[in-house]
């Protein structure tokens, strides 16, 4: 009776509005008893599939999940501990105050199969309950799950796109453009000697190399040790990698630094405060931030290119609406922002 009900709403026979036959006629049509019915109809109401009038009628819902709730799937846990995880959030509650978007946000993007938000996620997407789910990256570690293999079922990231995932559309904003504009930025205010922070989230064996590249066509000069990589588990040991890179016994120490993830950008202010004290504030540092922002105010200037978040997701969102409705999509790339639109 369950799936019945389902795929009678979810193919559009019953449309959203439209009033069920009395319960005697699904008694009769599947043999089942009264509290059965009663019982199914419960959960299709809780699920937001129907709507009950009670002593009057039930309908389909005039907003059933199916067309109208999406799924906004973050790494990490509810903690919110990346800051990227924060500015998704902030602009899903954005979305859902200014447009009325129906947005849940799981989190544990990493598959942890016995969370709870987990399992929620394989019911819904396994029983028709979301108009499409948008991952906060590349979700390699749900490869197999129902979450990417049920079909029909509008998906988008925030990645590379992926010959994987080929069915995945994909929102890239390519990590080399913030060492791009952050690299041409210091080169014109006159910047001489550089380092370079970066995550080493992925393997990306060749964006050292770049990177020394694009600095050295600029006049920018940055030895290869001054180009570092971290884990970002390893956020706390910037402080004293930095500490090291500026030390003020150092005469080639740099006068202009690229921390490449924001996560890192107060550990990397304290280790510049550690080694240079008041004349830390003559460094010119280049990071990321995210809009809506989540940064804490930096102790030092700090010249920010932004991930307008708010931007990608409501891109996201439009794209699994165009999905939906059969339309063609393509993947698509962002770049960083000077002034974030309010």
């Amino acid at each position: 009776m369950l799936h019945f009900i389902r795929k009678q709403v979810v193919t559009g026979v019953w449309e959203p509005g439209f009033r069920l036959p009395p319960r005697t006629w699904f008694e009769q049509k599947f043999s089942a008893a009264p509290a059965t019915v009663q019982k199914a109809f419960e959960i299709l109401c809780a699920e937001g599939v129907l709507k009950s009038e009670p002593r009057k009628y039930t309908c389909v819902d005039e907003a059933p999940p199916h067309l109208n709730r999406y799924g906004l799937v973050l790494y990490g846990t509810e903690k919110q501990e990346n800051l990227f995880s924060r500015s998704l959030v902030q602009a899903a509650e954005l979305l859902r105050r200014r447009e009325g978007r129906n947005l849940e946000v799981f989190f544990d993007l990493d598959c942890r199969q016995d969370s709870p938000d987990h399992r929620e996620l394989v019911y819904g997407v396994e029983h028709h309950l979301f108009a499409g789910l948008f991952f906060a990256s590349y979700p390699k570690r749900l490869l197999g799950t129902p979450i990417l293999n049920v079909p029909g079922l509008p998906r988008v990231m925030f990645s590379q796109p992926s010959s994987q995932l080929p069915e995945l559309i994909a929102l890239d904003l390519p990590p080399e453009r913030l060492a791009e504009r952050a690299l041409a930025y210091l080169a014109a205010r006159g910047a001489r000697r550089i380092a370079v922070l970066l995550p080493a989230t992925e393997p990306q064996p060749d964006r050292r190399e770049l990177i020394l590249r694009r600095a050295s066509a600029l006049g920018l000069e940055c030895p290869p040790d001054y180009c570092l990589e971290l884990y970002s588990d390893g956020a706390p040991l910037v402080t004293p990698v930095v500490e090291l890179l500026f030390n003020r016994r150092n005469r080639e120490r740099p006068d202009g630094f690229l921390v490449g993830d924001d996560n890192f950008l107060p550990y990397a202010l304290a280790g510049l405060r550690r080694a240079l004290g008041a004349e830390a504030a003559g460094v010119r540092v280049v990071s990321h931030a995210n809009y809506p922002d989540t940064a804490q105010s930096p102790e030092l200037p700090v010249k920010f290119f932004y991930v307008n978040v708010l931007e990608i997701l409501k891109r996201g969102i439009e794209l699994i609406d165009r999905q939906r409705r059969g339309q063609e999509v393509r993947s698509e790339a962002f770049d960083f922002a000077e002034n974030p639109e309010p």
